[in-house]
């Protein structure tokens, strides 16, 4: 994620942060980042969540990306619902 940010808008994404759905069809972990990042770059989470989930796709170790509710990136892990698969990659 810091690098994927680094590059796209030249600044630093600070500490990356996931919450899990609440259900599991939403995906095994929620990245909060373009909330954070609205702030700093003043834009909307949800533009910036577009923008970062498809260069987030390309990660090993994650099946599925996608943009949520107002600004969360959805990952799908490959294998259970762990977050060792998704954070390791």
């Amino acid at each position: 994620m810091r690098s994927v940010v680094r590059r796209l808008y030249d600044t630093d994404a600070g500490p990356v942060a996931f919450q899990y759905p609440p259900r599991i069809e939403l995906g095994d972990l929620a990245i909060t980042t373009p909330f954070d990042l609205a702030r700093t770059l003043r834009r909307k989470p949800r533009e910036l969540a577009a923008e970062l989930a498809p260069q987030l796709a390309a990660v090993g170790g994650v099946r599925k990306v996608e943009v949520a509710g107002g600004g969360y990136v959805t990952s799908s892990c490959i294998g259970t619902r762990s977050s060792a698969s998704c954070t390791t990659a």
